[in-house]
């Protein structure tokens, strides 16, 4: 599985992550499907860069972050986009959605065990 020394203390992360799994979206162990090393690369720069670009506002959480977008159909398709690949890299951490009633903003919220913490900070934003 990814970072494979990461998980392999009972599934729990250990103190440092693998960066180079993270910034290549597990491409070279083959975890991520099955696109090319490039295309999985492009991809995933491509959704994750233009989330980042969208978020309002973050707000910490106990074991993750909780992240606050305009409520539009074109960010809730790129968070979903974006969930979809990092629950084939990062199988640690918890991605939950929150669509309210109305023009609500949507809130992505990315948890894990405590350590995930800075590695979603370092990855997605703090």
């Amino acid at each position: 599985m990814c970072c494979g020394f990461v998980l392999a203390k009972g599934g729990k992360i250990g103190k440092r992550y693998c960066r180079r799994c993270c910034a290549n979206c597990c491409a070279a162990t083959g975890e991520a499907g099955t696109l090319t090393d490039a295309e999985l690369r492009e991809r995933r720069s491509g959704s994750l860069g233009a989330v980042r670009r969208a978020v309002l506002d973050v707000s910490p959480l106990p074991n993750g972050y909780a992240y606050v977008f305009e409520a539009t159909s074109e960010i809730l398709s790129q968070l979903a986009r974006l969930v979809d690949l990092e629950r084939q890299c990062c199988a640690f951490l918890t991605f939950r959605i929150v669509v309210e009633a109305g023009l609500q903003p949507i809130c992505i919220e990315i948890t894990g065990p405590p350590e995930a913490k800075a590695i979603i900070a370092d990855f997605f934003g703090s």
